[in-house]
């Protein structure tokens, strides 16, 4: 028979293990850089504007926001079991905001903000 000490101790330990396995930790990750790119032109962006500006301007350019993320806070080993990104419209036709769909996507190489600020906005010129 195994005695009350040994037997405390297995399940502490185990009382231990499990509480570090299941774990769960919430971590709010905000962009470190950001920037919109202009399918109008090849060497304008808006890295040092106030917002970022996705979708097509007036004229039916494309423009692309890019945002970076320092994901090295994240524990390394940690198993992610959801994601969310949370964008607010700021500017629409009249002003309400419209539920819009977006694409995700991995950008493979780095990329800069720079000190460029375009005053073509985000949706009547690019």
């Amino acid at each position: 028979m195994p005695s009350l000490g040994k037997t405390s101790v297995v399940i502490a330990v185990l009382a231990w293990i499990s509480g570090a396995v299941l774990r769960a930790e919430l971590v709010q990750l905000n962009p470190i850089k950001d920037n919109t790119l202009y399918e109008k032109s090849d060497s304008l962006s808006n890295g040092a504007g106030i917002g970022v500006f996705a979708g097509r301007t007036g004229d039916g350019h494309i423009v692309r926001g890019v945002m970076a993320f320092d994901v090295r806070i994240i524990p390394p080993g940690s198993t992610i079991q959801a994601v969310s990104l949370t964008l607010r419209q700021t500017n629409s036709d009249n002003n309400t905001p419209l539920a819009r769909t977006v694409s995700l996507y991995r950008l493979a190489k780095n990329w800069g903000e720079g000190t460029s600020q375009a005053n073509l906005g985000g949706g009547g010129g690019g």
